[in-house]
Parts: C-alpha cells; structure tokens; sequence
C-alpha cells in the first residue's frame, strides 16, 4: 500500500504573495489620498488668499488711511480686514505665519502706493497683494518641497480721498 502525500491546494501556496501584493496596493494607495487631500488643502488656501487680496482692495479703497503705517489701531486696517477672512474660512491661515506692513517685499499682505498718504488721493490706483507660505504639506515634504507659495493681487482704485490729499 502506497502511503498517500497530502497535498496543500495551489492557493495555499500564493498566500504570502497576496499579502504582499495588499501592502504595496494599500500604500500606494495611501499615498494618491495624501496627495489628493494635500492638493485639496492648497486650492482651499489658494482661493482664501484671493479673498483675503480682495478684501483688503475693497476696504483700502473706502478707508485710504486706514493701514498700519498710519495712526491707526490694528482693527480697523484693510491689513486686518484680509486677515478676518482667514478667520472666518476656518482659520486655513495660521496667524502665527502672517507678519503684515505696507510696502515691505517680506509681508503678507502689502500694497503698491506706498505709506506716504499723499499717494491716497481718489481715483488712484493701487494693488493689494497677499502672499502665503504653506509649510505643512505631507507629500510634498516627503521628496523636499519644504513649501508651497500662493499669492494673490487684487487691484483698486482710492473712492476718497486720504488725508494729504
């Protein structure tokens, strides 16, 4: 009598394979949604910057004094006014990141007139720009891209006239 070898089915033999294949799968796939959520990320920004740029023209373009270079409280400045929409758009901004003056290549959001209040007379133009530095993106810091510049200009023109005019 023969002695019979058990024999394991064909599958069994694949077993480790699949699992290798699951755990290649599943951090590639890890990995589009990491970049899915990060692009995702970055446009919200993108179109909170333009909103902030925009704010910032409107309210500049009623209150032509009203900035931090002139004498007036932090509150009431189309600096802070851009920055109330960040606020508002769930604070996708961190305020810590945000130094804001007039006419500083280095700030966050600047204008092209200048801090003499002469240049404010009404029908003036000017741009407000609002630039952001975004430093906290997963996958792109995975290959060395420390951070992703969104900027936004949003142009006016003074209604009033400011207070050398």
């Amino acid at each position: 009598m023969k002695n019979p070898q058990i024999r394991r089915p064909r599958s069994a033999h694949r077993k480790g394979q699949s699992l290798v294949e699951f755990a290649l799968g599943g951090l590639l796939l890890a990995m589009f949604m990491a970049a899915a959520l990060d692009f995702g990320r970055a446009y919200y920004t993108w179109i909170v910057v333009h909103n902030m740029a925009g704010e910032g023209a409107v309210y500049l373009s009623e209150f032509p004094a009203r900035d931090y270079t002139q004498t007036h409280t932090t509150n009431d400045t189309y600096q802070e006014r851009a920055r109330n929409v960040a606020r508002s758009a769930g604070m996708v901004i961190d305020q810590n990141n945000v130094t804001l003056t007039t006419n500083n290549s280095t700030s966050d959001v600047r204008t092209s007139v200048g801090n003499s209040a002469g240049n404010r007379c009404m029908g003036t133009a000017f741009t407000v720009t609002v630039t952001y530095h975004m430093r906290d993106l997963f996958l792109p810091g995975l290959i060395g891209v420390n951070q992703l510049t969104l900027g936004a200009d949003a142009p006016g023109t003074f209604t009033t006239n400011g207070p050398g005019c």
